[in-house]
């Protein structure tokens, strides 16, 4: 297993009217420069395409790493593989693919959607595994499946073993259907912990003999001390507020480990919120040693591009990190 642990920044794309490039790149450049492994780029319907923002981000950065959402509604797996064949060629850098089902019931609405939760699940494992062989071979390929049918295709798509896209499959309510899907196709199994306890007993412990590496997504507020830390979490009131009453009530119920009754609140009911992890440099990195001692190499931070101090945090956390993981 790697001894190190790469981490990317969570990006909400804007509409074309919100964003420039100039300001989307300035964002990428510093990530970069506080030891980010890479970026999420995530699929909206309505926000520019991740793939044409991350060719930007690849010809204006050195090393740091698109990791791209892909939702199998939105083009067929062979046309994925050319356009990620053309960027990887052209750049000789790898992207990182974070497969959807497809769970923003309005986009699915906008495109008439028509499959089940549980047959999006069954089209994505049969999408991943294509990709994976269009990406492995240049051979024609044949295919029969449910959602896709081929017959020796032949697109020129191979690509050297150092740049195939690592594949991360994520898993919303670990329910049957997507840690089956996780299984049959997953490079990294991600979630979003609940609490340490949760992320071992309904994640990593059903998935470990899966040969996979773990994921996870968070919020990190760091500081040198833990009174800084709290005095930033606390200038979102309202939110903090029920971060709050849910940490209380979870606390009641016996939920928490000391060091989590410290530093971690839980995530709000909004669309598309992580836990928070609120601490002193030493805290926060503690905490996180904690999930990577059982398989976890990557973490996602979702409020790190939202300012330059964060990501300057952050950073610190991210070497503190892997400080710890080398020793280890």
């Amino acid at each position: 297993m790697r001894n190190t642990v790469e981490v990317y920044s969570d990006f909400k794309l804007p509409i074309s009217q919100d964003y420039h490039l100039d300001e989307i790149l300035q964002t990428m450049k510093s990530l970069e420069c506080n030891h980010f492994t890479g970026v999420l780029l995530s699929y909206k319907n309505s926000t520019l395409d991740p793939f044409v923002v991350a060719c930007a981000v690849l010809q204006h950065t050195t090393t740091f790493t698109p990791l791209v959402a892909v939702q199998p509604y939105n083009m067929p797996p062979h046309s994925l593989a050319k356009k990620v064949h053309a960027i990887c060629h052209l750049y000789n850098r790898r992207i990182n693919l974070n497969m959807i089902s497809g769970s923003i019931k309005q986009d699915l609405l906008e495109v008439k959607e028509s499959l089940d939760k549980k047959g999006r699940y069954h089209r994505l494992v049969e999408y991943t595994n294509i990709i994976r062989k269009l990406f492995a071979s240049s051979e024609p390929l044949t295919w029969e499946s449910i959602n896709y049918q081929y017959d020796q295709l032949t697109i020129n798509s191979a690509l050297p073993s150092e740049i195939i896209p690592k594949l991360f499959v994520a898993s919303g309510s670990l329910s049957s259907l997507a840690m089956d899907a996780i299984r049959s196709c997953g490079d990294s199994a991600l979630m979003i912990p609940d609490c340490l306890d949760q992320f071992l007993h309904d994640f990593h412990f059903p998935l470990k003999d899966a040969g996979l590496e773990f994921g996870i997504k968070i919020n990190i507020i760091a500081r040198p001390t833990a009174d800084e830390a709290l005095q930033v979490a606390k200038q979102e009131k309202t939110i903090f507020r029920v971060r709050q009453l849910f940490k209380s009530q979870r606390q009641q119920a016996g939920m928490y480990s000391l060091l989590e009754k410290d530093v971690f609140f839980p995530r709000t009911d909004m669309d598309g919120d992580s836990s928070l992890v609120v601490g002193s440099y030493d805290k926060v990195t503690e905490y996180l040693t904690r999930y990577v001692e059982y398989g976890v190499r990557s973490i996602i931070i979702g409020n790190a591009y939202t300012s330059p101090e964060e990501m300057k945090h952050c950073g610190e956390i991210i070497d503190r990190l892997n400080h710890c993981v080398a020793a280890s």
